[in-house]
């Protein structure tokens, strides 16, 4: 993150979600069909990073299944959401809504 920040304004942070919670699949397995949800070290990870590099000018993209979790872990850190555009949007009767 530090090098990050000396070359940029701001960082987004990719797949956002695996901060709150992770897909953990056993070793082994030749499908992800026998994984589970793992609580992710999200909240004390960033509030280390913050302890260390002061104000985080980060963004989070919300791809993949946003759960009430992963939106309390970026609003409690202050962080905006983005939308991938491709997914942003959900068909209904072959309509987008």
């Amino acid at each position: 993150m530090q090098a990050s920040l000396r070359l940029t304004d701001i960082v987004r942070i990719d797949h956002f979600r695996g901060f709150a919670a992770y897909w953990e699949v056993p070793a082994g397995e030749t499908t992800a069909m026998h994984g589970k949800w793992v609580a992710a070290p999200g909240k004390e990870l960033f509030q280390e990073m913050r302890k260390r590099l002061g104000d985080l000018p980060v963004f989070a993209e919300d791809l993949g299944v946003i759960t009430p979790d992963v939106e309390r872990l970026r609003d409690e850190n202050g962080f905006p959401g983005m939308n991938v555009l491709q997914f942003a949007f959900a068909l209904k009767d072959g309509r987008l809504d």
